[in-house]
């Protein structure tokens, strides 16, 4: 299954090189929570540091980027990927599918969190216990407004610990447009802020809205299915059930692609990598780090994102994929890339916008990859799995 999303992404090039070296988005908590003093210093921090200075050269990929070194038919141009790497019997491979059925709790979540998309504001009753709220708030000791204390437009969940002592107990029962006193005591100890320990607090909280999360039913999803079906870049969802069933299988498909892009980097070898594929598996995760954080691949590696090692690790596993999947295109005779093949990863009948901003070889290349990944699928045996 493959989504117009996942363009955006750039692949997943440089994953091994990218995870968990993600920036600190800044944040919004306070003093209040658990944690947040710490958080607020540092995210200030890092937020000035994330928007390049008005001295700072921005870089901006056109399609002579995003389809550097590739034909309009996605293969890569002046390399026959068969002739650098063989391509195993999949159907000789078996793996363990164990895990890959999605947990229901987080299928549940990932509904919960399109349909918050859709919530609405509610400013007539009052707060109940599991209400998503949205409130400013400013805290005090000894009527003296403390650092770290104040923020605004924050949503919390009433009725939770996620700030100190009961303080999110205490607007249950409040409604929308009420300013009130929650008086709390800060815990001892209180890591966060040891002066803080054991002392008493006043926060000033206006509330400012209840978020309203619509409830997923076929009339819901047929009020809004021209919607619905534009977001996730299908027709077949028409009834609440068919939602549940495509983000199912979504994350199905993702965990089955998991499995199978671990066994392929740590099994499939290239006998050698051209320089040609070399330079395109760069110029992608150059495209890829700059998105995501600023910098270019030796820029990452300057701020010590990775080592050397680890970067010529990355840019040659990118590559030698890039060899696997053309290698089976070659092998099937997977030549040209039609129109429709097209609108099925870009989600739209009219691609010229698209091909205006990526180029035709890196879209025909997603056509490519698609086929591959699909054909290695069909293939191997995936055991201790139910679907």
């Amino acid at each position: 299954m493959k989504k117009w999303l996942a363009l955006l992404l750039v692949l997943m090039l440089g994953a091994s090189l990218l995870q968990g070296c993600k920036k600190e988005e800044a944040g919004t908590e306070t003093e209040t929570t658990e944690g947040s003093s710490e958080t607020q210093e540092s995210t200030s921090a890092d937020a000035s540091s994330d928007e390049p200075s008005s001295e700072e050269e921005v870089i901006t990929f056109g399609p002579e980027d995003y389809s550097y070194g590739l034909l309009d038919n996605g293969f890569m141009d002046g390399v026959t990927a068969l002739e650098h790497i063989d391509v195993p019997d999949f159907s000789e491979v078996k793996l363990d599918g164990s895990g890959i059925e999605p947990n229901p709790e987080e299928i549940e979540s990932q509904v919960t969190g399109f349909l918050s998309m859709f919530a609405s504001q509610n400013t007539e009753r009052a707060i109940e216990s599991g209400d998503r709220v949205n409130i400013d708030y400013s805290g005090s000791m000894d009527g003296v407004v403390f650092d770290g204390g104040t923020a605004q437009d924050q949503m919390v969940t009433a009725g939770t610990n996620d700030f100190i002592d009961d303080f999110l107990y205490q607007i249950i029962g409040h409604k929308p447009g009420e300013t009130m006193d929650v008086e709390v005591t800060f815990p001892d100890p209180y890591q966060n802020n040891p002066d803080f320990a054991g002392k008493d607090a006043v926060f000033v909280v206006t509330i400012n809205y209840i978020s309203e999360t619509p409830e997923l039913t076929d009339g819901w999803v047929q009020e809004n299915l021209d919607t619905i079906q534009q977001y996730f870049g299908t027709s077949k969802i028409d009834s609440a059930e068919g939602l549940r069933t495509f983000i199912h299988d979504y994350f199905y498909d993702m965990n089955v692609e998991e499995v199978l892009y671990r066994y392929l980097t740590e099994n499939i070898k290239a006998k050698e990598i051209p320089e040609a594929v070399y330079n395109i598996s760069r110029k992608m995760t150059d495209i890829s780090l700059y998105n995501s954080y600023g910098v270019l691949a030796d820029e990452f590696v300057e701020m010590g994102g990775a080592t050397e090692e680890e970067l010529e690790e990355a840019l040659n596993a990118d590559a030698t994929m890039f060899l696997l999947y053309q290698a089976i295109a070659e092998k099937e005779g997977w030549e040209s890339v039609t129109e429709a093949d097209f609108s099925e990863v870009t989600g739209s009948e009219d691609n010229q916008k698209v091909i205006d901003q990526f180029g035709k070889g890196y879209i025909a290349k997603y056509v490519l990859y698609s086929r591959a990944e699909d054909y290695i699928k069909g293939k191997v045996q995936l055991e201790n799995t139910e679907k």
